[in-house]
């Protein structure tokens, strides 16, 4: 999926992201001292090998650690307290049960509903046997003892026989617990369309085998 940028409000996100800079230019500065020492050390026992030649830059050092913080630091506990990250995490797979009302008429779909976040870019996308739908933007709003996600979206009819989704744009939103919110199993979300459509999703989180629980806690 193609991640856009997000909003946090209710949380000073620019601090937040100052705080986390300087320290990864502390952490890169650190490392490279490191690494420089080293490969003297080493060199002094090994002179043939010319490893005192070898540069150590900070700046690669820093574009690599906050590269890695955007996509895996600043989900773990040690590292986000480390580096000073308050934003939730939302991401998930769940099973989406989608019951959509238009005027009259009334249906009800099955699909997968899937969140991709990272530091500061998310993706939202929600799939059914008639449509695919992706987000556009969002925003997480943080206050009240939950998270509010709410996001705009585009959604595509898939192409098979007899298919008569009308493709539209619309929005929805939906909360997460402030506690635990990237654990949350059940829960709902609420949308809006273009052409008058309504609807409720409920969400039930999937579960992951126990190996992959451990490897991504």
């Amino acid at each position: 999926m193609t991640n856009h940028r997000y909003t946090v409000t209710n949380m000073d996100q620019v601090k937040e992201s100052v705080t986390v800079y300087w320290r990864l230019g502390l952490a890169a500065s650190f490392i490279a001292s490191v690494l420089t020492y080293g490969i003297h050390r080493l060199h002094a026992f090994a002179p043939e090998l010319g490893l005192a030649s070898i540069p150590i830059s900070t700046a690669l050092i820093y574009i690599v650690l906050a590269e890695w913080t955007s996509s895996h630091l600043w989900r773990w506990y040690w590292s986000r307290t480390l580096l000073g990250i308050t934003t939730p995490k939302l991401s998930g797979d769940w099973v989406a049960t989608v019951e959509k009302t238009q005027g009259k008429k009334k249906s009800a779909d099955l699909g997968e509903f899937v969140i991709e976040q990272k530091w500061r870019t998310m993706s939202i996308a929600l799939t059914t046997a008639n449509a695919t739908s992706r987000s556009t933007s969002s925003a997480l709003i943080v206050g009240g003892g939950h998270v509010r996600l709410e996001y705009q979206y585009h959604a595509g009819r898939i192409n098979r026989p007899g298919n008569k989704f009308v493709p539209h744009q619309g929005a929805a939103f939906m909360d997460f617990p402030t506690d635990g919110c990237d654990k949350a199993t059940n829960l709902t979300l609420s949308y809006f369309t273009e052409h008058g459509e309504t609807g409720i999703i409920t969400l039930i989180r999937k579960v992951k085998p126990n190996h992959l629980v451990n490897r991504t806690s």
